[in-house]
C-alpha cells in the first residue's frame, strides 16, 4: 500500500520556419524563427486505496474509554475530549466500522495533448542598436509526487480526523511569457541594454 507506482510516456513533435530579410523597411536589418511544438503525455497512476485501520486512525478503543472525561489536575474543571469524539457513540462507531483496514487496488490514467507555439524577432536599427522580442507558450508538468494514486488518513494532536490524497488527473501548467529586448553598442567592448517582459 506504501507503493504506488507512476508511469509517464511523453512523445513531441517541432516544426519551425526561419525568415530575414536584410533591407527591410531601408536598412533596417531584419531576422527570426516561427515554430510550434506538439506535447503528447500518457500518465498511469496506480495505487491501493484504504481509508486503514482503527489502530492507524486511533480509535481501536470503545467510545466510553476513548472518550471518558477527565479532569485537568490543575484547576479541577471536566475536560472533555474532542476531535471524534465530537461525533457522538453512533456517529464514533460508524467510523470504526468504516475503518476496517480494507484496500482497493485503483488505477488512473491521464492524456493530455498541447500545441506550444513560439516565436522570435531580432531588428538591426543600425550597427549599434538592437531590438529583440519572442513568444512562446510554455508548460510544466506536474511533480510525480503529486499524481501518486494514494489517500491516507489520520487523527492530528487535537483528535480531528485528517486526511491527504494524491491527484493523478492533474493538468500541466500552462502560460505564454513574451520578451522585448533592446541593445545599445555604443563600444567595443560596452553595451546598454533594456529588457522587459510579462508572463
Amino acid at each position: 500500500a506504501d507503493i504506488q507506482p507512476v508511469k509517464q510516456q511523453d512523445a513531441a513533435l517541432y516544426g519551425m520556419l526561419s525568415f530575414g530579410d536584410d533591407n527591410l523597411f531601408g536598412d533596417v536589418r531584419f531576422t527570426g524563427n516561427i515554430g510550434v511544438r506538439y506535447v503528447s503525455t500518457k500518465v498511469r497512476s496506480s495505487g491501493n486505496i484504504g481509508v486503514g485501520t482503527r489502530q492507524s486512525l486511533g480509535i481501536a478503543d470503545d467510545f466510553g474509554v476513548r472518550c471518558a472525561q477527565g479532569t485537568n489536575p490543575q484547576t479541577g474543571a471536566t475536560v472533555i475530549p474532542g476531535g471524534v469524539c465530537l461525533l457522538g457513540p453512533d456517529g464514533y462507531a460508524a467510523l470504526q466500522n468504516f475503518a476496517d483496514g480494507s484496500t482497493r487496488y485503483e488505477q488512473v490514467e491521464n492524456n493530455y495533448d498541447y500545441i506550444l507555439p513560439s516565436l522570435n524577432l531580432k531588428f538591426g536599427l543600425s550597427n549599434d542598436v538592437i531590438v529583440r522580442f519572442a513568444a512562446s507558450k510554455v508548460l510544466t508538468r506536474p511533480d510525480n509526487a503529486y499524481i501518486r494514486n494514494y489517500f491516507t488518513a489520520g487523527l492530528d494532536s487535537s483528535g480531528n480526523l485528517t486526511a491527504s490524497a494524491g491527484a493523478p488527473d492533474l493538468l500541466p501548467a500552462t502560460a505564454w511569457q513574451f520578451d522585448a529586448t533592446a541593445e545599445w553598442y555604443f563600444a567595443a567592448v560596452g553595451s546598454l541594454t533594456f529588457n522587459a517582459f510579462y508572463k
